[in-house]
């Protein structure tokens, strides 16, 4: 027992010992800067409730001589109407580029650095002496699956440029074929990223549907799709599609109708096989939906229908005043989900918000494709945006669009956890069905705004 003792008032006092290391002789190591943020730095305390979008006054107006095409240009983007009423389609397309040459001279420049970019940026895995013969296939393919009528108008659009075949990216001179390329943009790059969300239900003050797009362009290595922003307005016999896109494109990334319908393609999978090329022309597929379908449900239904898409995999946000969905579309399963409030998601994934809707970069649903909950980390930016919408939009107040503007633009754009409003955010598109009206931030050269000026983009 003594020795017990002994050993430990021995050890006690070699613990406590003068030799011993003592707070007046510690030196603290080096360390790295704090990470850490100031809660107060990553919010911006945003309120638009005495701030009205921006209706944006008309500095010159360019017309056809045809009276197919007429183009406003305004500070921050482009007004484009499109008269399919006033000629055939081919003529629609050559009307658009002979008046959009007149209202921006720099288009064929723009729009080869835009393709030379994105090559570049999209395509590192193919061969750089193969990249100009891939593209040219690719497009050949997604141009022999046009609907003729969309096909004319490609054609009709090309006719206006250089007769050379070809690509050359550096000469400032679009070729039949680059033009081609351009027209097909979306498609062949499947430049489709983004998220989507809506209120509806006990969430909205009006009860009606108040829906938010973003546009990221994961593809963008420089500010070029910035410069040109446009609104089509594509007016047929029956209806008008407003689509937000760049200036000259056809096809359609994201469009309100003016019978309410909102629909956005939003990337389910960012992998790109450029040596199997599946040809489908998405950004034309939508546009006939809407010109076919007069509500969102009806619109999901004709695309989970007429959409079989073997390589890639991609969904559809879809809004009316009533209703939202996402057409999940893919055969990598064999089948496509029309998607709405009430289906059943990944079990993994939170969700705590009945009268609100997300749609990110992956399917949701359950039994369909998984790349959302199976990797849970900092890298998965999926399942990051799902989580970041759940949490911002947690809650059971009665919301109304400024509200909405106020959450979604709430974190400033330097704060680490800012991710729906990325550095390669093209626009923001918000749509508030109960009053028929959309507005939109527009992101410019000089990057995204902690308090961005949405703009008043029209009504339906």
């Amino acid at each position: 027992m003594k020795k017990i003792l002994f050993t430990a008032v021995s050890l006690l006092c070699a613990l406590t010992s003068c030799e011993a290391e003592t707070y007046d002789t510690f030196v603290f190591p080096q360390q790295e800067s704090s990470v850490l943020e100031p809660v107060d730095n990553r919010f911006t305390n945003n309120d638009y409730s005495n701030i009205p979008p921006l209706s944006e006054e008309t500095i010159e107006v360019f017309t056809s001589e045809d009276g197919i095409c007429t183009i406003q240009k305004k500070n921050d983007y482009y007004d484009v109407s499109l008269d399919l009423r006033s000629g055939d389609h081919f003529s629609a397309g050559k009307a658009y580029a002979e008046t959009l040459l007149k209202a921006d001279h720099d288009f064929e420049k723009k729009a080869e650095q835009i393709i030379s970019d994105t090559m570049i940026a999209s395509m590192v895995l193919v061969k750089k002496s193969k990249r100009n013969d891939v593209l040219l296939e690719l497009a050949d393919k997604i141009r022999s699956s046009l609907p003729p009528d969309y096909g004319d108008e490609v054609e009709g659009f090309a006719s206006v440029f250089s007769k050379t075949d070809g690509i050359s990216l550096d000469d400032g001179v679009l070729s039949s074929d680059e033009a081609v390329i351009f027209q097909l943009y979306y498609d062949i790059f499947l430049d489709y990223n983004g998220s989507a969300v809506s209120v509806g239900g006990n969430r909205s003050e009006t009860g009606s549907q108040i829906s938010a797009v973003t546009a990221v362009s994961f593809c963008r290595k420089s500010d070029l799709l910035l410069s040109d922003h446009c609104v089509l307005r594509i007016i047929g016999d029956d209806r008008t599609i407003n689509s937000v896109s760049f200036l000259g494109m056809l096809g359609v990334k994201t469009a309100v109708t003016d019978k309410g319908v909102l629909a956005s393609i939003i990337n389910a999978d960012r992998e790109v096989k450029y040596d199997h090329p599946c040809g489908i022309p998405r950004s034309f597929v939508i546009r006939e939906a809407l010109e076919k379908c007069d509500t969102a449900e009806k619109t999901g239904e004709y695309l989970v229908k007429e959409v079989h898409d073997p390589d890639y995999l991609f969904s559809v946000f879809l809004s009316d005043r009533d209703n939202v969905f996402s057409a999940e579309l893919s055969s990598e399963k064999g089948k496509s989900v029309l998607r709405d409030k009430d289906t059943d998601l990944f079990g993994a994934l939170p969700y705590d918000c009945p009268d609100c809707f997300f749609n990110v970069i992956s399917f949701v649903s359950d039994g369909e494709t998984d790349r959302i909950t199976l990797d849970k980390n900092t890298l998965n930016i999926r399942y990051l945006t799902w989580r970041k919408y759940n949490d911002i939009f947690s809650g059971s107040d009665p919301l109304n669009i400024t509200s909405v503007k106020n959450i979604l633009t709430s974190e400033t754009i330097d704060s680490h956890t800012n991710i729906i409003r990325d550095n390669k955010m093209q626009f923001m598109l918000i749509v508030d069905h109960a009053s028929g009206t959309f507005q939109a931030d527009l992101v410019r050269e000089e990057g995204v705004k902690n308090m961005p000026d949405f703009i008043d983009l029209g009504s339906f």
